[in-house]
């Protein structure tokens, strides 16, 4: 009988229940907000990898833009793009100069 009984779920006579109705309640209360607080912690686990992994393909991606604008604005490179839109402009031999106004010639 005592087996039939364990396996049926029977294992505790409801006069005991109905005793510790209250204890019984506050176990089941707390075993629920475990549970829902354990959920909630493997959710936002979840989601601080994704973001982890979100910020380094971001980082991946900064360094390919930065080495792609550090190609373009080497000298050669512009050149090489100048010379491919035939626009007809070429790099200055001389570096510019600078005209002097009145003021600093009197000086």
């Amino acid at each position: 009988m005592g087996i039939r009984r364990l396996v049926q779920g029977r294992w505790l006579p409801s006069s005991v229940y109905q005793r510790n109705i209250i204890s019984v309640i506050i176990l089941v209360v707390l075993s629920l907000t475990y549970i829902t607080f354990k959920f909630s912690a493997q959710m936002e686990l979840a989601e601080i990898i994704a973001l982890r992994n979100e910020l380094a393909s971001e980082r991946t991606e900064l360094v390919k833009v930065t080495a792609e604008y550090s190609s373009r604005i080497l000298e050669s490179r512009m050149v090489e793009e100048l010379d491919s839109l035939k626009l007809n402009l070429r790099v200055a031999e001389q570096p510019p100069y600078y005209l002097n106004s009145e003021e600093d010639e009197d000086k």
